[in-house]
């Protein structure tokens, strides 16, 4: 039975380990999701600036209305998706198009947003790295369950082994049913 209460520790053990595991993917999908949020509403700001066609007034004393069009096509991109390079030169293309007609977005903004899709990136990472500990430390603690069964069945066995022979009454039979249906739940509980 001490090789049973081994098992039942190191099973204990493996769970716990699956879950911090657990625990550090929740937190890495926070962190993805945190930044998700942070690109979105830094991403409307700039695309804001630079949608389709803009509107620049040219002050004169001829025309004070007077207007021109300044079109940009603003690519339609799923922000999640881009590089950091992409995005990085996607941002000066806008720029450098739209500079001498309009304030374009600051420039710490532009930053923010390009350091944020590069940040998600290495976060994705973080978070496959988190589940891949997870499933591992999963794992062990099935199998760590596993052996806690196996223990405990060979130390009924041996319980089973070393009881006095069957008496008239066949009490040693009803002992070996009740151990037989106990196994038989352990392994219906693993399963």
């Amino acid at each position: 039975m001490a090789r049973a209460g081994e098992a039942a520790k190191a099973a204990n053990d493996a769970e716990e380990q699956a879950t911090k595991a657990e625990l550090r993917a929740v937190q890495a999908r926070r962190r993805a999701n945190h930044l998700v949020e942070s690109i979105s509403r830094r991403s409307h700001s700039i695309l804001t600036s630079f949608k389709a066609v803009l509107i620049v007034f040219n002050q004169t004393e001829a025309d004070e209305d007077s207007v021109t069009a300044v079109p940009y096509n603003c690519p339609e991109r799923d922000v999640q998706n881009v590089s950091r390079e992409v995005l990085e030169t996607e941002v000066k293309r806008m720029v450098t198009h739209l500079e001498p007609h309009i304030p374009v977005p600051r420039q710490d903004i532009i930053h923010r947003l390009v350091h944020d899709v590069g940040a998600l990136n290495d976060t994705a990472v973080l978070s496959e790295a988190a589940l891949r500990d997870t499933m591992a430390a999963e794992a062990e603690a099935k199998a760590a369950a596993t052996n806690t069964i196996v223990e405990a069945i060979r130390g009924f066995k041996d319980g089973i082994e070393s009881s006095p022979p069957d008496d008239a009454e066949g009490e040693g039979d009803e002992r070996r049913m009740a151990t037989l249906a106990i196994v038989c739940l352990l392994l219906f509980l693993s399963g």
